[in-house]
Parts: C-alpha cells; sequence; structure tokens
C-alpha cells in the first residue's frame, strides 16, 4: 500500500468512526513513518457537533489498521508493541524483592557445592549452611506471602 492510500485510509476511517459528531473537513495533519514498526497519522477533523477541531490518531502496522481516539490509547497501544532488551528484563527481574535473594542463595549454593566435592574430607562451614537456610527461608516466605490472597489467614485455610 502507498503513502497516498494510507493516507486515504486513515482519513476514511476517522470520518466512518466519528460519524455521529458530524465530522468534516478531515485532513492529514502529521506523518510519523517507521515509528514502533509501523506508520502514526494524525487526522485532524472539524467536529459539527461540537464546533471545534478534534485531533484522531491512525496507526499503520504494514496494511492492517489502528484507530485511537486520543493520545493516551495510542501510547498504550505502542507501549505494549514496545521490543523489550531481554537482558534489561533479566535485571529487573534479579533485583525486585524475590531477585536479589534467589541470587545469593544460587551463590551461596554454588559455593557449598564446590567446598563439599573439592574438600571431601571436611564439611562446608557453618556459618555458609545457616546463611543458605536464612537465605532459602526468606525467599520462599516472601513468594508464599506475595501469592496469598490479601484477607486469607491461615484460620480460614484451616476451615476450607
Amino acid at each position: 500500500m502507498t503513502p497516498q492510500e494510507k493516507q486515504e485510509r486513515a482519513v476514511a476511517l476517522t470520518l466512518r468512526t466519528h460519524k455521529t459528531a458530524d465530522p468534516s473537513n478531515a485532513f492529514i495533519r502529521s506523518e510519523l513513518a517507521d515509528m514502533f514498526g509501523g506508520t502514526i497519522f494524525t487526522v485532524t477533523w472539524q467536529s459539527g457537533k461540537e464546533n471545534r477541531p478534534v485531533d484522531s490518531f491512525v496507526f499503520f502496522d504494514g496494511d492492517k489498521e489502528h484507530f485511537f481516539f486520543n493520545g493516551p490509547e495510542l501510547f498504550r497501544f505502542l507501549n505494549g508493541r514496545r521490543q523489550r532488551n531481554p537482558f534489561i528484563s533479566l535485571l529487573r527481574e534479579l533485583f525486585t524483592v524475590g531477585g536479589a535473594p534467589a541470587v545469593i542463595a544460587i551463590g551461596i549454593t554454588v559455593t557449598i557445592c564446590y567446598l563439599a566435592i573439592t574438600h571431601v574430607d571436611q564439611p562446608p562451614p557453618t556459618i555458609l549452611s545457616h546463611a543458605l537456610t536464612t537465605i532459602l527461608g526468606f525467599y520462599f516466605g516472601s513468594k508464599v506471602a506475595r501469592d496469598k490472597k490479601p484477607g486469607n489467614t491461615a484460620a480460614d485455610d484451616a476451615a476450607e
């Protein structure tokens, strides 16, 4: 589809969608090509009902069009399309409330395993074992607390 055809479709879609507002004088006010994997058109039109100019937005993803009544609606849609960097997502996950204890627990577990394999004649240091137990308790305890529904108590669980 040519850029001219996209413009015509954007204007036609806007006029069809706003039929009850008695739209007129619709035109493409701006075009942003190659944005979020598509093209964004701002269509300005005159509302006969309210006697004022109105902006609507049309996003073309290839030949597929998406209509938006306002900017926030368009931004929510585009935010959902945003490609996320897997490394950044991993870092965010690691540094949440449960992520840091998980990383520490894995590190201590690997250390204990290494010591158990390389120093077969000696048990791992007691401090590492206690630290691992504490961290695992915190990690799984915080997971259970997050997964538990608000207002659901142990008495409620026993009654069920």
